[in-house]
């Protein structure tokens, strides 16, 4: 894929208000001075933070890490569909998310009541995850950072276990 623009902001500079697009020099050569601006543009310190987790994310190969984690943490979740109401799960790299609703799974008939998102995410924290429901639906989003190892996606995945066995059990 060769995109004509990218569009990037939050992370890019670890925490730090800075935002970027990178697209052709064609597209800019349209451009009149002063059409592009914003509220994050300009800062020295974040500009360096920015440079800084570049650097990082290219040298301890955070990339390859998002990628085989996020297989990791796709293929567990899809596991627990068959013994809970996940519908879905969705996302690529580390942006996973997790649908709950109607299913027939292993010959059960599983159902997940309005609010059961919220519910999960709930009993999540007292399993040590931080976890946020997502969108109309009744999904959650696991957004882990790209320096997350297999042995924390591994806790991640038994505590969101215990997590929905706690929900569903009740």
């Amino acid at each position: 894929m060769d995109p004509d623009m990218v569009i990037f902001a939050k992370g890019i500079a670890s925490g730090y208000p800075f935002a970027g697009i990178a697209t052709k020099e064609s597209y800019f050569d349209n451009m009149q001075p002063g059409t592009m601006g914003g509220t994050y543009g300009g800062n020295a310190v974040a500009c360096a933070a920015a440079v800084a987790t570049i650097q990082a994310i290219e040298s301890e190969g955070m990339l390859d890490n998002a990628t085989q984690r996020g297989v990791q943490l796709m293929k567990g979740l899809i596991k627990l569909a068959d013994k809970y109401p996940i519908i879905d799960v969705r996302g690529r790299g580390l942006m996973v998310g997790v649908e709950f609703g109607s299913s027939s799974s292993s010959g059960n008939r599983l159902h997940a009541e309005k609010g059961v998102a919220a519910k999960v995410t709930k009993a999540a924290f007292k399993h040590n995850l931080l976890l946020m429901s997502a969108g109309a639906r009744e999904s959650i989003r696991f957004l882990p950072p790209l320096n997350v190892t297999a042995g924390e996606i591994d806790q991640c995945l038994d505590g969101f276990e215990a997590s929905c066995r706690e929900v569903f059990a009740a």
